[in-house]
């Protein structure tokens, strides 16, 4: 907490800083200037700007920190993209580029739910489909011709058999179908900008 005191000490600050992080407790609402300045001030100053902004964390949310458990299920790994900063994609020829069958699925989600999780988060590559023909071939075997289709399908077994609550980093351009049992998307994604090197 930011007492009194400590605001007095603020008079050691630059003057334009000890406005802003005084303006930010006094729950004003700060723009992209005020921004600016705090990005730029000198780091001898962080430990001024890291109280305040705990200060306003505390009266705005107090200390409590919560969670869901999730169960993590790499649906695929296979991706149509080739982004370069992402460690999860893998291409074919790669040992460890793999889809998780029904089986695997159901038996992640057993385990789950069985150490207490409440959620199933599905990640997977973006339709891998469009690139690759083990993507194709794979999704042949287990019945579909589009891994969002495959993906529902797993996110309503999960939730079916389970009551593990499905989430997923599909985009929201490619949304799952209707009747999925959470239309909660991680957003992940959801700018196509993100990606460093897209298919063109």
């Amino acid at each position: 907490m930011i007492t009194l005191s400590d605001r007095r000490a603020w008079s050691a600050l630059p003057p334009v800083l000890a406005d802003v992080l005084d303006r930010a407790l006094s729950g004003e609402t700060l723009d992209a200037d005020d921004g600016y300045v705090l990005i730029r001030a000198d780091p001898a100053y962080l430990s001024e700007i890291v109280a305040t902004a705990g200060a306003l964390r505390d009266g705005g949310r107090g200390r409590t920190i919560t969670y869901s458990r999730k169960v993590f299920f790499p649906l695929t790994n296979l991706c149509r993209d080739k982004c370069g900063y992402c460690t999860f994609a893998k291409a074919p020829k790669d040992p460890d580029a793999k889809t998780m069958d029904r089986d695997e699925v159901r038996a992640v989600a057993a385990a789950g739910r069985a150490a207490g999780c409440k959620e199933a988060l599905f990640s997977l590559g973006e339709r891998p489909e469009e690139r690759y023909a083990l993507a194709r071939a794979q999704l042949r075997t287990l019945g579909h011709t589009k891994t969002n289709d495959y993906l529902f399908e797993m996110c309503e077994t999960v939730f079916d058999e389970t009551g593990l609550i499905p989430h997923t980093n599909a985009r929201r351009d490619e949304p799952l179908r209707s009747g999925a049992p959470s239309g909660d998307q991680r957003l992940d994604g959801i700018d196509a900008g993100e990606h460093q090197r897209p298919p063109s």
